[in-house]
């Protein structure tokens, strides 16, 4: 009916030219899954670890009683609350780093804090997320070896 002059497909003049080819494919491949891997361990060691440590702490109410000023990773200014608290009837004063502020927290506030009897002064507020980074780490790990499998 009607001719063409042109090739319908194009053909690939040499196989190491294609950019998938069996030897390269399978590099990458390996390396993002065990990149991946490792990511999923890193992100499940703290995970385990702060889960085992939630499910054996006490949780009492406490107060805020000052704060003290730290310099970020970043060089910035930020504020960690000192929260005094009653541990096995003993008056506890805790910094807690992980609950830090640019403006500091107010003074005399309540708060739930979360401690461990063995060691109170190691002490956390309720409700902080504590394994954010952890999840992120463990979710980016996940979805690595899931793609290193897939392609």
């Amino acid at each position: 009916m009607f001719e063409t002059t042109q090739p319908l497909a194009v053909q690939i003049s040499s196989v190491n030219s294609h950019p998938v080819t069996d030897g390269r494919s399978g590099v990458w491949g390996l390396t993002i899954f065990f990149v991946g891997i490792g990511l999923i361990c890193c992100g499940l060691v703290p995970t385990i670890r702060s889960r085992r440590w939630l499910k054996c702490a006490s949780t009492v109410c406490g107060q805020i009683v000052d704060n003290v000023p730290r310099r970020s990773l970043r060089g910035k200014l930020t504020w960690s609350p000192i929260v005094a608290f009653k541990a096995d009837g003993t008056l506890v004063m805790s910094s807690i780093p992980s609950s830090e502020t640019r403006h500091g927290w107010p003074l005399g506030d309540r708060v739930s804090v979360l401690y461990h009897a063995s060691n109170p002064h190691q002490a956390r507020l309720a409700g902080s997320p504590t394994t954010v980074s952890a999840w992120t780490i463990l979710g980016i790990g996940v979805v690595g070896t899931f793609l290193a499998i897939v392609t």
